[in-house]
């Protein structure tokens, strides 16, 4: 099978060796890496030509504005798409980075098999965002519009998104479809969420049905489809919570 390629760019080695690691077993290959592109391209002749960057940032590893760190990725990378890898402390900055036009911000705080699943779903073309971050920029647009109010806290978000959906799902319902939308098994999606596999199970029927989907597959679809029109990234829960709710 044919792998991808990917330059890893981030200032701590020991980060980034964790998630060349992490990448060894799947379907993406670490070509070059480095603190920043100047190291990641050496004194090579050519540059490389990755379908990925994966970019890693800290609170206090920001020294250039988001679109300048962007418009400097695109000048030596510009058919990449581009992942960064965000520390919760630099969420403030998370706005900036998606109107420069990122194909994904994930943080750091998810499992490396979301990791995998949500960095496959980029070369599939799909783009994915915190949906805490995303309800901060909507939210301001309301305020600015004169008709909205201000931004809640996560589980209020949490609620606003899973009643936007269409049909409505309850916040549980909302939890698993989207983990199924990045392929996990109800075996690890009862882990992520704290609940039990049998559980899982009812929730996945239930949807079905909701839905109208004849499987699991016509359902992830379904939810991937639902998470690109609101800008969700699937299979990522907002309140550690809500992780313990019924």
């Amino acid at each position: 099978m044919a792998r991808s390629s990917a330059v890893l760019l981030g200032e701590n080695r020991l980060f980034r060796d964790g998630i060349r690691q992490m990448l060894t077993k799947s379907s993406i290959s670490v070509i070059a890496e480095g603190r920043d592109v100047p190291d990641a391209l050496g004194t090579g002749d050519r540059a490389p030509s990755p379908e990925l960057i994966i970019f890693h940032i800290t609170a206090d590893g920001v020294s250039a504005s988001p679109s300048e760190m962007i418009s400097d990725l695109r000048e030596h990378f510009p058919a990449a798409k581009l992942v960064l890898l965000a520390d919760p402390s630099v969420k403030p900055l998370l706005p900036a980075f998606i109107q420069a036009n990122v194909s994904a911000i994930l943080l750091t705080d998810i499992s490396g098999e979301m990791l995998e699943r949500s960095l496959d779903l980029v070369l599939s073309d799909h783009r994915l965002f915190p949906a805490d971050t995303m309800s901060w920029i909507t939210s301001g647009i309301r305020a600015e519009n004169g008709n909205g109010h201000s931004a809640g806290s996560d589980s209020t978000s949490d609620e606003v998104s899973h009643q936007a959906l269409s049909p409505p799902l309850s916040r549980r319902e909302y939890q698993v479809v989207r983990c199924l939308a990045i392929g996990l098994s109800n075996k690890t999606i009862a882990r992520e969420l704290n609940i039990t596999e049998g559980t899982v199970k009812v929730h996945v029927k239930g949807l079905l049905r909701k839905v109208k989907a004849a499987n699991r597959t016509q359902l992830a679809i379904w939810a991937l489809r639902q998470a690109n029109l609101m800008g969700i990234e699937p299979g990522r829960n907002n309140s550690t919570e809500s992780r313990h709710a019924a």
